[in-house]
């Protein structure tokens, strides 16, 4: 039977959200999370203290380099945030001809006494970001970029499509009614997220795609650059053309190479006083490269915030003199329009408020996501659609609900794994895909209702007795965090209880609609009483 085109749109729409729903569900809960990366590494190593002055940091940081590294290639000290109480050092020993090459070194440090701290191991919010963009795929790294940017390009088509096939578009942005039965309810709440947060949705999935853009995308980058090296192109050598738009992205960086001769640093502190004044804001991090040396070049870059791009300011001096290097370092243009992208994907440069704006925006996307799997479900069961159904919705209870108690369960990890064991950082991980396969195979044994309310107390469980088990292997818990003002770590907690509550009055609701739903016999011989504008994409 011909279909208009508007139903085209609508079988498209609806497959390409479920093809690739579970994958972006994951990748917007990841990314989401991401937001807060550095504050979950801090909640993840209790044993940091407290942040301290910068600047007091830096000289205790600049005295540690001087002892343990004095002849290194270089140094980098990153010092502390509101966002990471602790200074982090790293030197890079000067390559030996025994040595395979330079290895870095790293250590934490107290921000104020420059003592070293030993935190407890572990990959803290690193491991949502790598699972956002690359499926947590170590090597090769290229084979999770494709998978991210084939789930983005699913979501890109899910957009536009929904686009055609919602023509009451306005009117969406005003309608839920909670009342009107599940299969309306939840389209409602799809629509309602899909419509109100467009702009957001189609700006991150499209600045998602910028920094994998050379893997996933790499004909423009063989184009642009094969006019100027026709051998790139006759060659189809993309290795060699990526390398080349690499370079391009790079900043310009001043190097020398070491003298040989021995100098006094010049005092960081002052140096850094300068260019915070240059800048225009607090400084991030400082690099020296050929430290002690009468080639040492100190490069102090901005803190990330306040500008939208993902490189921020940087300013070089002369690392004996003081003075300023000649040399101006800037990028070309098209590291301009990379970075500035990059930077809106990431959300670095935002303050605290327009942090959390991000991470609400990320957590309605991901709700969006996940009522839209739940409606593909909906629908087929009202329309007796059976054959396919049973592993979908197995399928969305653990994406949707074991996904969250699996990222709950590797905060578990942090606080009882032992602080001595081997490999623990990796420890934590195989808990978090453990407990995730766990709750499939659960899904799996389990009737799917049933498996939705267990799975949802269960998360809420684990989520909201966070500040508990915190309380109890900790001398940091929540009481002790709001009296001392330490709110990167009672934010935590107090997120983690939120969370908590609404996977708990998420499993309340579900209980209370499979208590009052009519028995499948009665969902097929029940005429339906709602008119879904959405046409039905075929089986």
């Amino acid at each position: 039977m011909k279909r208009s085109f508007r139903q085209a749109m609508a079988w498209l729409h609806g497959w390409a959200g479920l093809l690739g729903g579970w994958a972006l569900f994951m990748m917007f809960l990841a990314g989401t999370a991401s937001v807060f990366k550095d504050e979950i590494t801090a909640w993840m190593m209790p044993e940091l203290p407290r942040a301290a002055d910068p600047l007091v940091a830096l000289e205790a940081a600049a005295a540690r380099l001087g002892d343990v590294a004095p002849d290194a290639e270089r140094w980098t000290i990153t010092l502390p945030s509101e966002r990471f109480p602790g200074t982090r050092i790293a030197w890079q020993p000067r390559a030996d001809v025994t040595d395979l090459g330079p290895r870095t070194r790293r250590e934490v440090l107290d921000a104020e006494s420059g003592r070293v701290v030993t935190p407890r191991e572990t990959r803290g919010g690193d491991l949502f970001y790598r699972l956002h963009y690359r499926f947590e795929i170590s090597e090769p790294v290229r084979r999770g970029w494709w998978l991210s940017g084939a789930a983005t390009m699913f979501m890109l088509t899910a957009l536009a499509t929904g686009l055609v096939v919602h023509r009451r578009f306005f009117r969406d942005l005003f309608t839920f009614r909670p009342g009107m039965g599940r299969q309306r309810s939840w389209l409602d709440a799809h629509l309602l997220l899909a419509v109100s947060l467009l702009p957001f949705h189609l700006a991150i999935a499209y600045t998602g795609l910028v920094p994998i853009m050379s893997t996933v995308m790499p004909w423009a980058v063989i184009a642009n650059y094969g006019d100027e090296r026709p051998a790139l192109v006759q060659a189809a050598d993309m290795d060699a053309a990526r390398s080349a738009y690499s370079r391009d992205r790079e900043d310009s960086t001043i190097r020398r190479h070491r003298a040989g001769r021995p100098a006094p640093l010049f005092d960081l502190r002052v140096l850094a006083e300068r260019a915070g004044e240059r800048l225009g804001g607090p400084i991030g991090s400082i690099t020296i490269r050929n430290p002690n040396d009468a080639n040492a070049v100190v490069e102090i870059v901005r803190k990330p915030g306040g500008e939208l791009s993902n490189r921020p300011r940087r300013l070089y001096y002369d690392g004996v003199s003081g003075e300023p290097l000649a040399v101006s370092a800037d990028i070309g243009p098209v590291a301009k329009v990379q970075a500035a992208m990059y930077g809106m994907h990431m959300a670095r440069f935002a303050e605290p408020l327009l942090r959390w704006a991000y991470f609400l925006a990320g957590l309605a996307s991901t709700v969006m996501i996940g009522a839209g799997l739940v409606v593909w479900t909906l629908k087929r069961r009202s329309q007796t659609e059976r054959g396919r159904l049973s592993l979908v919705e197995r399928l969305n209870v653990a994406t949707l609900a074991g996904l969250p108690f699996a990222m709950a369960a590797y905060f578990w990890a942090n606080r009882l794994l032992p602080l001595d064991m081997p490999e623990r950082a990796a420890g934590e991980v195989r808990v978090f895909f453990a407990a995730w396969g766990a709750v499939l195979l659960y899904a799996a044994l389990r009737p799917s209702r049933r498996a939705w309310i267990e799975t949802l107390w269960l998360a809420a469980a684990a989520f909201g007795a966070l500040p508990v088990l915190n309380a109890l292997t900790t001398d940091r818990h929540l009481a002790a965090s709001i009296a001392s003002g330490d709110w990167l770590m009672a934010g935590f907690d107090l997120t983690a209880a939120a969370t908590g509550a609404a996977f708990a009055f998420a499993g309340w609701r579900v209980a209370r609609a499979v208590r009052g739903a009519p028995g499948p016999a009665a969902v097929h011989a029940a005429p339906s009483r709602e008119r879904v504008e959405w046409p039905t994409p075929p089986s």
